[in-house]
């Protein structure tokens, strides 16, 4: 089903009035600052190659209940499905549209200065783009996908487990099968040209990808107004997921939920805005940026803290100091007591300096921080773990989204790769994703 584009404003509004139920889990840090580069897109300025529209976006505002009509000559009127009859969940959201593998948009704004040209970077230097911009790239990619020889074994960061959800759906696969929308073009290693644990997948991946599936509204536990759990690495993140049986949204997933049919460079538009205390309007915006980070060197005093004038608001705006991990989580040693986690964490949400808006907020408060889809907090707030496919050759797992603490990432498109699965921060979670049912099963 496509809905044009004048429809999904006219409904988008709805979904801030409704409230929905289930669970979530956090944790990073100010080390993302030192991570925050995006990967290297090979993207041109052409059109999509598809002829289909861009996007059909379903979020669960569309998908309401309506009462059954008493009027009319025959007194009858059909009534909306009931809820074991819709493709998702009550509590999550449809999200079917065409994923990109790379995507421009043009620069406005940035931190950078221009280049010889005149130009302006595709980078996290840039906090302004031109609206409607974005062009799919038309080259496709190759994707390697190695399945764990040893399932469950952890400390195996790089191949995926056929114990869970995205290495399943490699089991059993030849050359010529389709998965995530690419191609198998040969199976290596175990499994005489049929994929089993020890294989090692090659796939060939075109330059849009249709998908669907289903996926939470709010970041776990997926409940408005609910304070995202931390502490959390990849694995426990996946593992609770699938313990309310669901999955872990796999990264191209979350990336076209974020951007949506328009694939917008931000959850909320074209343009980055900092969350700040002072208006009701700027209240409204992504949670990022929220301590003294990420300025330009002209813009920090001696000992390299930014100065009362702050960049990204272009104004003066003195915010307080990021706060210090302690040691055992930069050093991500689990099996603290839950003394020692709950002293940490009210660390961390005391460090704002303001307990009326401590540095982490509480789910779907940010009003205008919502997708296209009508999914909250994409930007801001927690990092999100998600399942890795485009970058799984790094590792299994990434994180999508940025935190509270800077402007790390805080966009759709870009990705951290460089933390394995046992990482956790204060300032880290993740949302759950899911198949929507066939009609079949409905």
């Amino acid at each position: 089903m496509s809905i044009s584009r004048s429809c999904l404003e006219a409904i988008k509004p709805f979904g801030r009035y409704r409230s929905w139920t289930k669970q979530a889990v956090a944790c990073l840090s100010a080390f993302c600052v030192t991570s925050c580069e995006p990967p290297v897109d090979e993207t041109t300025e052409s059109e999509s190659p598809s002829d289909r529209p861009v996007a059909s976006a379903q979020s669960a505002e569309s998908d309401a209940t309506v009462e059954a009509g008493t009027d009319g000559a025959d007194g009858d009127a059909d009534a909306a499905p009931a809820a074991d009859q819709q493709p998702c969940p009550e509590d999550m959201v449809r999200v079917e549209g065409d994923y990109c593998l790379t995507v421009s948009h043009r620069c406005l704004e940035s931190f950078a200065g221009k280049t010889a040209t005149g130009s302006l970077g595709f980078d996290d230097q840039c906090f302004s783009y031109a609206p409607g911009s974005s062009r799919c790239g038309t080259l496709r990619k190759k994707v390697k996908v190695e399945l764990k020889l040893n399932a469950g074994e952890k400390l195996d960061q790089k191949r995926a487990d056929t114990r869970h959800a995205f290495g399943k759906k490699f089991v059993g696969v030849k050359a010529g099968d389709q998965v995530n929308g690419c191609t198998v073009e040969r199976v290596q290693g175990y499994g005489r040209g049929v994929a089993r644990e020890g294989s090692v997948l090659e796939l060939d991946c075109p330059p849009v990808i249709h998908l669907s599936f289903c996926m939470d509204r709010y970041e776990f536990p997926n409940k408005k107004g609910a304070t995202p759990a931390r502490i959390t690495n990849w694995y426990d993140a996946q593992e609770a997921c699938e313990g309310e049986g669901k999955r872990l949204c796999e990264e191209h997933e979350w990336t076209l939920a974020c951007e949506g049919p328009e694939r917008q460079p931000y959850p909320n538009g074209w343009k980055r805005e900092i969350w700040t205390a002072d208006s009701e309007e700027s209240r409204g915006a992504c949670n990022i940026s929220r301590c003294t980070s990420n300025c330009r060197p002209e813009d920090q005093d001696d000992k390299g803290r930014c100065t009362q004038y702050d960049p990204n608001l272009g104004k003066d705006a003195p915010r307080p100091a990021c706060y210090v991990e302690p040691e055992w989580v930069q050093t991500q040693m689990p099996f603290q007591t839950e003394g020692t986690k709950a002293k940490y964490l009210k660390k961390a949400d005391q460090a704002s300096g303001d307990p009326k808006y401590p540095f982490l907020l509480p789910s779907g408060s940010m009003d205008r921080c919502v997708s296209p889809y009508g999914i909250y907090d994409m930007a801001g707030n927690v990092d999100e773990w998600v399942q890795s496919f485009d970058h799984h050759e790094t590792k299994i797992s990434n994180l999508k989204g940025g935190h509270y603490l800077h402007n790390c990432r805080a966009r759709c498109r870009p990705v951290t790769t460089r933390h394995g699965p046992f990482y956790f921060q204060a300032s880290v979670g993740f949302r759950c994703c899911r198949d929507p049912k066939s009609t079949a099963e409905r």
